[in-house]
C-alpha cells in the first residue's frame, strides 16, 4: 500500500468513526494521537539505540533501562529528555495501550494521565517545543463520550486506527508526516466555511515554495519564517532540501490560534526539524511585533532568508497607535482588512537579498483608500516582483478568487522598476467541486516567472511608468488581455461555404511541420479553402511527411527509453539522489521535445510527474531498506502486519481463493512477476476465460429462447420469478429430455439439454481456472524470491519506464487527431451556402404545405391551418 493510498484508508475510517463530531474538532483527536504515537516510537527508537527494546513487560524494561546506562535508570532518563526534550513512561507509550487494552479499561482516564505526565517531563528549554501542545487533545477527550467506556471505546478506535500507519524506518516517518499533512487537508476540506477557509492547498504551497527556494539556491545556512502559520514552512524547507539536501534551515513560526500553534509545532517535529533550529510563538502577529533575536545585550528584529503567509481574509484590526510602527512605514491597511498589514509585516522581517510570497485576496490589487497609498509605496520602493493570478474556486471554504504577489527588497538589473504579470486563472483541473493547480501547472507559471519575458494572454512584464499612468490600479485583466478562443464565424464562408484562411493560419504549425500536408488536404480558391476528400484521418495518416515524423519520434522515446534505463535502473538505487534524477529526466524529456515543436513539453511533464509519483515512493522504499543489493529490497517478500491493514483487507486474507494476501510486496507486484516468469499458464488462463464468457453469451441466449416458450414443459425448468434456468430439475428429468431433443432438434427440450451440458463444461472450466489460478500464484510467490538481478531490472522497466514511454508516445498520436477533427469540424461549420440552405428551406415549407392539405378537422382548426399555409407560402 502507498502512502496515498494509507492516507485515503485512513481518512476514510477516520470520517466514518467521527460519527456527529464536527470534522474541525474530530480532527484535534486524530492529529493528538498521531503526534503522541509519534513522540513514543521516536522514544522506543531512542532506546533501541541504547540496547533497550520496548516489547518487554514493565519491570523487564526497567530493568534495561537501568543497564544501558552506568549510573542507573535515572541518568539514562535524564539523557532521553536532555536529546529528545520529554520522557513517556513504560505504562504511558502508546505501544502499551495497544498492547495491554481490554475492553472495559478506562482509556480516557489513562490517556489523561499520560498528557499531564509529558507536559511535567519536558525539559525547560524543550518549552518552546512542546509546552501545552497536547493542550486540545486534553481539553476534548471528555468530549468523546457521555460516559467513561463510551470515551474509552472513541479512544480505542482512534488508536487502533492511527496504529496502521508504520513506524518503523526512515521511511515510515515520511509516510507518517504525508499522512499527517494528508488529514489536515481532509479536515479543512470538510469543515465548512469557518474553519477551512485559511488552509492554503498543498499546489499553491508548493508553487509559493519553489519560487522562494530557488531565489534561495546555493545559501548554506537559511531562516525561514511564516507569520500566520500553518504548513507553508514544512512544504518551503521540503524545497529547500530538494535542492541542497545539506542546507540548513531555521524555522520561525507565529500563530494566534492555539490550535493552529499546536499544530504547526507537531508538523514540524513529525518532519524532523530538530527543537533547536525550532522558533514558534503562540501570539497576534500584528499586535506585538515577532521575531527578535537578542545580540549585542539587546533584542532586536529578526530579519529572515525568506517569509511565505497565507493570512486571514477581511480580518479586522486594531490599528491604534500603529502610526509609528516601522513595521506599517508604507501605511495603515483598514481597520476591516488587514491583508495588507500582515504583508507588511512579513516584509519589514525579510533580508535585502530575501523574498517573499504571500497569498492575498484579488481586491487588494485595486482597492482605494490606504491599500491605494500601500501600492504606491511598495511599486515607488520597488518592492513587488510579480503577481500571479491563481484560479478561482481553488480554497477551502471560500471562492474568492486570489493572487500571489511575490516582493523582495533589492531586485536584479532585468526585475528593477517592472512587475512581472501571470495570469494562471484558466490553468487547472477539476477535483470533485473545487479547482486544483497541476504539478505541470506550478512548473509552466514558475517557467514563465524564471523567464520574466511577456507570453500571450498569460504572462507580461510591465513597467512602473504604466503602473502609474493606471493610477496603480494592479488588477491582472489591466494588463493581460484575454486570448479570445472563441468560436467566430466568417460572414463569406457563412454565406458560400468553405473553410476561412484565418481558420486554416491557425494550425500554422502543422504546415510548418508538414509541407505537403495542406496542398494535399485543401484546395485554395483565393478566398477560402475546400477539403479534397473528406477522409481527413486518411489523408492524413498516408501523408509521408507524417510518417516520419511518427517514425522519428518513436526513434526518440526509444533513445529515451534506454537514457532512462542507463540513469536509473542499472545505477545503484541505494544511493540515487531523487531531485537529481527527476532534474536529469525533466532535461532530457524537454531536450527530446524541442525537435518536435508540435507537442506541449507540459503535457509531457504532467504525464511523466504523474508516473514518478509511484517511481518515487519505490525509491523510497529501496533506500530505507537496509539491504546493500538493491535487488534484495525488490526480492524480498513480507508477511502482512494484521496492525496494519484494514479491516476490509483482513477478510482478503482468509479467503481460500488466493495466497497473495498474506504477503506483501515492497516494490513490485505479483502479476507483474507472473507475466514474466509464467507468461504461458497466462495465456492458457485467459483462453479458458474467454471460453467461460462465450458459454454464458450462449446460456444467456439460450435463457431468452427458453423463456419465450408458453408450455408446462419450460414451466418445469424455467423460475420465472428469478428469470434463471432450474438445472438441478434438468438433471434430473434429462433422460426423457434427451429423447425428445434428439427426435426434435427444434425443440425446447433440446435447448434445455444443450444448456445443461454447456453449464456443466462452464462448471469445469471455472473449477480448473481457480487450481490454476492458485497454482500460479504458489509459483510466483516461489518464483518472487528467486528473481535474478537481470529480471528485477526487467520489471523495474515494465512497472517504471514502460508506462512512462507509454504515455509521451500518445502525445503525437493526440496531436494528429486533433488537426483530423478541427479539420472535420470547419467543413462541417461552412458545408452549406446560405443559397442551399435558402432551397431546402423551401422545399421543406412546400412539403408542409402539401401535407396540410391532406388533413380535416374541426372549422376553427382548419381556418388556423388556412392562415399557417399563407405564411408558409409568403415565406
Amino acid at each position: 500500500m502507498t502512502k496515498q493510498e494509507l492516507a485515503r484508508e485512513i481518512w476514510a475510517m477516520a470520517n466514518e468513526m467521527r460519527g456527529n463530531i464536527e470534522a474541525n474538532d474530530y480532527k484535534d483527536y486524530i492529529l493528538g494521537f498521531l503526534f503522541y504515537k509519534y513522540l513514543s516510537d521516536k522514544q522506543d527508537e531512542y532506546f533501541a539505540s541504547k540496547n533497550v527494546v520496548k516489547d518487554e513487560d514493565k519491570k523487564q524494561y526497567l530493568v534495561a533501562l537501568a543497564e544501558a546506562d552506568k549510573k542507573g535508570i535515572a541518568s539514562i532518563i535524564h539523557k532521553c529528555k536532555k536529546d529528545l526534550g520529554y520522557y513517556i513512561a513504560y505504562e504511558n507509550l502508546f505501544s502499551t495501550w495497544i498492547k495491554n487494552y481490554n475492553p472495559g479499561d478506562d482509556l480516557s482516564d489513562k490517556v489523561s494521565t499520560a498528557l499531564n505526565s509529558f507536559e511535567r517531563s519536558i525539559l525547560e528549554k524543550y518549552e518552546e517545543s512542546f509546552k501545552d501542545i497536547f493542550k486540545d487533545l486534553q481539553a476534548g477527550i471528555q468530549k468523546l463520550g457521555n460516559t467513561a467506556y463510551e470515551r474509552s471505546e472513541a479512544i480505542w478506535n482512534i488508536c487502533n486506527l492511527i496504529n496502521k500507519i508504520p513506524i518503523t524506518s526512515k521511511q515510515d516517518y515520511d509516510i507518517l508526516g504525508f499522512v499527517y499533512e494528508y488529514l489536515i487537508s481532509m479536515f479543512a476540506a470538510n469543515a465548512g466555511k469557518k474553519a477551512g477557509e485559511f488552509y492554503t492547498p498543498h499546489e499553491v504551497s508548493q508553487l509559493m515554495s519553489v519560487i522562494a527556494a530557488n531565489h534561495l539556491k546555493g545559501l548554506k545556512n537559511v531562516s525561514i519564517y511564516d507569520p500566520t502559520s500553518g504548513s507553508l514552512l514544512i512544504t518551503l524547507g521540503r524545497e529547500l532540501k530538494k535542492i541542497d539536501k545539506n542546507v540548513k534551515i531555521q524555522y520561525y513560526a507565529q500563530e494566534v490560534i492555539d490550535t493552529t500553534y499546536n499544530i504547526t509545532r507537531m508538523n514540524l517535529l513529525m518532519n524532523d526539524v530538530h527543537s533547536v533550529n525550532m522558533f514558534a510563538k503562540c501570539g497576534d502577529t500584528l499586535k506585538e511585533d515577532w521575531p527578535f533575536v537578542y545580540e549585542e545585550q539587546k533584542y532586536k528584529s529578526k530579519r529572515t532568508d525568506a517569509v511565505v503567509s497565507n493570512p486571514p481574509y477581511s480580518l479586522a484590526w486594531n490599528t491604534e497607535n500603529k502610526e509609528n510602527d516601522p513595521r506599517f512605514r508604507y501605511g495603515l491597511a483598514p481597520k476591516s482588512k488587514s491583508e495588507l498589514a500582515f504583508l507588511l509585516h512579513s516584509l519589514y522581517h525579510l533580508e535585502d537579498h530575501g523574498i517573499l510570497t504571500i497569498v492575498l485576496p484579488h481586491g487588494v490589487l485595486f482597492r482605494g483608500g490606504s491599500e491605494l497609498q500601500i501600492r504606491q509605496n511598495l511599486i515607488s520602493h520597488d518592492h513587488i516582483d510579480a503577481i500571479i493570478g491563481l484560479p478561482s474556486n481553488i480554497f477551502f471554504g471560500t471562492g474568492i478568487p486570489t493572487i500571489i504577489m511575490v516582493l523582495k527588497r533589492s531586485k536584479t538589473k532585468k526585475e528593477k522598476n517592472n512587475v512581472l504579470f501571470i495570469d494562471a486563472s484558466k490553468y487547472f483541473t477539476k477535483e470533485g467541486n473545487k479547482n486544483k493547480l497541476q504539478s505541470s501547472d506550478i512548473v509552466r507559471i514558475y517557467d514563465a516567472f524564471s523567464a520574466r519575458e511577456d507570453i500571450p494572454g498569460f504572462a507580461r512584464v510591465v513597467s512602473h511608468e504604466e503602473i502609474k499612468a493606471n493610477e496603480y490600479n494592479l488588477n491582472i485583466p489591466k494588463y493581460i488581455d484575454l486570448v479570445d478562443n472563441g468560436d467566430n464565424h466568417n460572414l463569406y464562408s457563412s454565406i458560400f461555404s468553405g473553410i476561412p484562411h484565418n481558420d486554416i493560419d491557425k494550425l500554422s504549425d502543422f504546415w510548418s511541420t508538414f509541407p505537403t500536408l495542406k496542398k494535399a488536404l485543401l484546395n485554395d480558391n483565393g478566398k477560402n479553402y475546400q477539403l479534397k476528400d473528406h477522409d481527413v484521418e486518411k489523408v492524413i495518416s498516408n501523408n509521408e511527411e507524417v510518417k516520419k515524423y511518427l517514425s522519428d519520434f518513436n526513434k526518440s522515446l526509444e533513445s529515451l527509453r534506454t537514457y532512462f534505463k542507463k540513469s536509473l535502473i542499472d545505477t545503484d538505487l541505494n544511493v540515487i539522489d531523487l531531485y537529481n534524477v527527476y532534474q536529469q529526466f525533466l532535461d532530457k524529456i524537454q531536450s527530446v521535445l524541442k525537435s518536435y515543436k508540435l507537442l506541449d513539453y507540459y503535457q509531457a511533464f504532467q504525464l511523466f510527474d504523474n508516473e514518478w509519483t509511484i517511481i518515487e515512493n519505490d525509491l523510497k522504499v529501496i533506500k530505507s531498506a537496509d539491504n546493500k543489493n538493491s535487488f534484495d529490497t525488490i526480492r524480498e517478500l513480507k508477511e502482512h502486519d494484521s496492525s496494519t491493514i484494514s479491516a476490509k483487507a483482513d477478510k482478503k486474507l482468509v479467503s481460500k481463493n488466493t495466497t497473495y494476501g498474506i504477503y506483501q510486496t515492497p516494490v513490485i507486484p505479483f502479476e507483474f512477476v507472473t507475466k514474466l516468469k509464467f507468461n504461458n499458464q497466462l495465456e492458457a488462463l485467459e483462453i479458458n476465460s474467454n471460453k467461460v464468457e462465450e458459454i454464458n453469451a450462449r446460456l444467456e441466449e439460450l435463457l431468452n429462447e427458453v423463456a419465450g416458450y408458453e408450455s408446462d414443459v419450460v414451466n418445469n425448468f424455467y423460475k420465472k420469478e428469478e428469470n434463471k434456468l432450474n438445472f438441478d430439475e434438468i438433471k434430473k428429468q434429462l433422460k426423457n429430455l434427451s429423447v425428445v431433443a434428439k427426435s426434435q432438434p427444434e425443440s425446447v427440450e433440446a435447448l434445455l439439454v444443450e444448456a445443461l451440458s454447456i453449464d456443466k463444461e462452464k462448471r469445469a472450466l471455472n473449477s480448473a481456472i481457480r487450481k490454476a489460478k492458485l497454482q500460479l500464484e504458489k509459483d510466483t510467490i516461489q518464483a518472487y524470491s528467486k528473481l535474478t538481478d537481470e529480471e528485477a531490472k526487467t520489471l523495474l522497466c515494465l512497472k517504471w519506464i514502460d508506462p512512462l514511454i507509454t504515455a509521451i508516445s500518445k502525445l503525437t498520436k493526440y496531436k494528429i487527431e486533433n488537426l483530423a477533427s478541427e479539420l472535420n469540424r470547419l467543413d462541417k461549420k461552412y458545408i452549406d451556402k446560405l443559397s442551399d440552405l435558402e432551397v431546402q428551406i423551401i422545399q421543406t415549407q412546400n412539403s408542409l404545405i402539401e401535407l396540410i392539405n391532406q388533413l380535416e378537422g374541426p372549422d376553427l382548426d382548419m381556418e388556423g391551418l388556412n392562415e399557417l399555409k399563407k405564411i408558409l407560402g409568403k415565406k
